[in-house]
């Protein structure tokens, strides 16, 4: 997706978030309390990047989480995380998830895209069948949000 069409509907949202405090400190993708299926692989990136992969009957949920010194900082790492991406146009994803989430639109494998606090997160189906990824997206947006109001954190 090009940056100058995901930068116009972050923009906003950038705006907003420019002087955010939110900050969530050592959140690895594997943190999350209510694991779709059995725990595949954990994976440390880099410092501040982390990988996870659960196997499902269907398919597979993979999560990246990835720490950012601010909100403004993740919410402009979102937009150069959805300039890598292959598709030209990726829409908004649901309200509520994230400062701002996009989604893959069908028929494109299932995956979710977003920022909150200071981490960005990818949620994404991968496997044999398409898996929904919306509903793990957003308990692990929660599990982020609890961080955030409850003075973030470490969390391993």
């Amino acid at each position: 997706m090009q940056r100058e069409l995901s930068m116009k509907v972050i923009a906003p949202v950038l705006e907003r978030n420019r002087e955010a405090a939110a900050r969530v400190t050592g959140f690895q993708a594997w943190s999350v309390a209510q694991q779709p299926g059995l725990l595949a692989m954990r994976e440390q990136l880099d410092q501040n990047s982390s990988r996870a992969v659960w196997d499902l009957e269907s398919g597979r949920i993979g999560v990246t989480v990835t720490e950012h010194a601010s909100t403004a900082a993740a919410l402009n790492a979102l937009a150069d995380d959805l300039e890598a991406n292959q598709l030209a146009e990726l829409p908004r994803g649901p309200e509520g998830l994230g400062e701002i989430s996009f989604v893959h639109p069908p028929p494109a494998p299932p995956a979710v895209f977003f920022a909150r606090a200071n981490l960005t997160v990818a949620v994404y189906s991968f496997g044999r069948e398409p898996v929904d990824v919306i509903g793990f997206a957003q308990r692990v947006d929660a599990e982020i949000s609890a961080q955030t109001q409850g003075g973030g954190g470490s969390r391993s």
